[in-house]
């Protein structure tokens, strides 16, 4: 429940994270099923393949975590890409949920009280960090990343790699939650020996680069579904969505009008539910819900294995993207994906530039 009450505040950052922490990678690093259930993550935005710490399975409700994009840097700044893993104390998670469900303050007093009261009582433990090499000089790394012991795990002429880890600092805490965050730290140091690195790969690239997507799986009612649809429409757009997510569902009617804009003119949708799958049913019903509540004609279907070209693209929830007959991505360049919610209107112009893409 504590994490459930932190997701829904900082929903911007988590529905971003969590694209980036579930995408796959290449072959060569992406993590097997066994090795997932071990702990080994890959994280391809930023080139990292690791054994994460100890203290995930322990005191993962305890956990703070944060993508940084270096594109929202100053064009000066080194930083090209940072996960960021901080300690949300147990009597911080307490302050707050009080917060939270103060009905007498507006979400942007809650904002202002979050960044005031609470974010800087979050304690760094570490963060996998990637620096445009060319943007270092002579600064020190202490200085550019904000820690004071730094790693440089791979170093070539374009990225530098780094494992940089907080020190303990036990102020502001109680005796139980500064072992834990003592803890958390001591377990950083022993991944360095696991981990791998290689150049990262931007979401929005792997994305830009789909061709003849292929596909079979079933819809929310257990219809099969197969990617010989798309052999019958000149543009479909593909919606990945989520049940857990505001703004996926926020944008379901908008969609739903939409597709009946443009069933006629030879265009199709079809939703992807990234938290339904034929091994994965818990959300299924919710989703149906959902679907029927906004009046959704279209195709909507489950997700799994088949889909994994897609989701190694995935940059944010919800994501959408438009696909001609052979299943290429129509898209020149990553302003043609539309990443996050979008209104009806806005929707309507990318389906048109789609529309004229396929018929030049």
């Amino acid at each position: 429940m504590k994490k459930i009450y932190k997701i829904l505040f900082i929903t911007a950052v988590f529905f971003t994270l969590t694209a980036a922490l579930f995408a796959g990678g290449t072959k060569e690093l992406e993590p097997t099923e066994e090795e997932k259930e071990a702990g080994w993550r890959y994280f391809m935005p930023i080139g990292f393949k690791l054994k994460r710490p100890a203290f995930f399975d322990a005191y993962g409700d305890n956990l703070d975590t944060n993508a940084v994009d270096g594109k929202n840097e100053a064009p000066e700044s080194p930083l090209y890409a940072a996960y960021e893993y901080k300690f949300f104390s147990d009597e911080l998670i307490e302050i707050y949920t009080e917060l939270i469900n103060d009905k007498k303050l507006s979400r942007e007093e809650k904002h202002e009280k979050f960044d005031a009261e609470i974010a800087p009582k979050i304690k760094p433990i570490y963060s996998l960090i990637v620096l445009k090499t060319p943007l270092i000089e002579n600064k020190p790394l202490e200085e550019i990343t904000g820690y004071p012991y730094n790693d440089v795990i791979r170093k070539t002429k374009e990225f530098t790699q780094i494992l940089s880890i907080a020190e303990f600092n036990a102020e502001g805490l109680s005796a139980e939650s500064a072992e834990i965050y003592k803890t958390m730290i001591s377990q950083v140091k022993p991944i360095r020996d696991t981990i791998t690195c290689t150049d990262p790969i931007s979401p929005e690239s792997v994305m830009l680069g789909i061709k003849n997507l292929k596909f079979e799986t079933i819809d929310l009612e257990g219809g099969k579904v197969t990617s010989d649809i798309l052999k019958n429409y000149d543009v479909t757009m593909i919606n990945i969505w989520a049940t857990w997510c505001p703004p996926c569902r926020a944008e379901l009617p908008e969609i739903a009008k939409l597709y009946e804009l443009f069933k006629d003119r030879n265009c199709n949708i079809i939703g992807i539910t990234g938290d339904v799958s034929p091994k994965e049913q818990d959300a299924l019903e919710t989703a149906k819900k959902l679907i029927k509540d906004a009046g959704c004609n279209y195709t909507v279907v489950q997700n799994n294995e088949s889909f994994k070209p897609l989701f190694r693209g995935l940059v944010a929830w919800p994501m959408t993207i438009f696909v001609d007959k052979k299943g290429n991505i129509i898209a020149s360049s990553e302003e043609d994906l539309i990443v996050g919610s979008r209104t009806f209107e806005e929707f309507t112009e990318a389906m048109e530039k789609a529309i004229n893409t396929v018929k030049k």
